[in-house]
């Protein structure tokens, strides 16, 4: 992802240091995401943080990944979505717990399904069309489970929220990455637009929502990368 340094810039730090960005009354802070062993609890207050339960190298401390915008900005929620936004980006996480539901979908594929479909509704209600870049993190993600790998799963609950609001399977869908985590429960944080966008695929190779059945009942939707005009730039 491109951005420019006068919008949007992303600062690695010491999850120690976090209440020093809120003894500042969080100012230019958009979210974040802070991994820890086990996932620490986290008094963020208004900021979307999420607390991911990432085994780090031995040593470490917990770290996190902030970042900053240059526009005025505001904090709120949306039933389980924490975000913060300004004119142009709109920052938010949501966390949930894998529950099984009532019908003969696997726990994972429901709530992703959940988590997109609420991830859209903020988004239509804040009137930012595009999602530019989204960080997904699960327990297990290479598991199988109900006759099925969980990315999988993951893969089919992402693909039927896209389906389900008549969104595109290719070309302008979201960059994105989705990671193991140590810890339970499904964990995304979301960074969204009302810039243009263009998705940026690798020419040397196949993009992931042409992927063939052998890897899966479901294509992923992601784009390799996302390039954004913020600012002008």
């Amino acid at each position: 992802m491109t951005t420019s340094e006068a919008i949007l810039r992303l600062e690695i730090l010491p999850a120690s240091r976090l209440s020093c960005l809120a003894g500042d009354g969080l100012g230019s802070v958009l979210g974040g995401v802070c991994f820890s062993h086990p996932a620490q609890p986290l008094d963020a207050g208004e900021l979307p943080l999420l607390a991911v339960d990432m085994r780090l190298p031995q040593g470490e401390e917990a770290i996190c990944e902030i970042w900053h915008c240059a526009e005025p900005l505001a904090s709120g929620r949306h039933g389980p979505i924490r975000y913060r936004q300004g004119e142009t980006l709109l920052y938010g996480c949501i966390s949930l717990d894998e529950i099984a539901p009532q019908d003969a979908r696997a726990p994972l594929q429901a709530i992703t399904e959940a988590a997109y479909l609420a991830i859209f509704e903020l988004l239509e209600a804040r009137g930012y069309h595009t999602v530019l870049r989204v960080w997904n993190y699960f327990s297990a993600i290479n598991r199988e489970s109900h006759a099925m790998e969980r990315y999988r799963q993951f893969n089919i609950g992402r693909q039927d929220a896209f389906l389900a609001l008549g969104r595109s399977l290719v070309d302008k869908v979201p960059a994105a990455c989705a990671l193991g985590t140590a810890g339970g429960g499904l964990h995304i944080a979301f960074l969204a637009t009302r810039a243009d966008v263009a998705s940026v695929e690798n020419p040397r190779q196949l993009s992931a929502y042409h992927y063939p059945s052998q890897y899966g009942p479901r294509s992923p939707t992601f784009a390799r990368a996302g390039l954004a005009w913020l600012g002008g730039r």
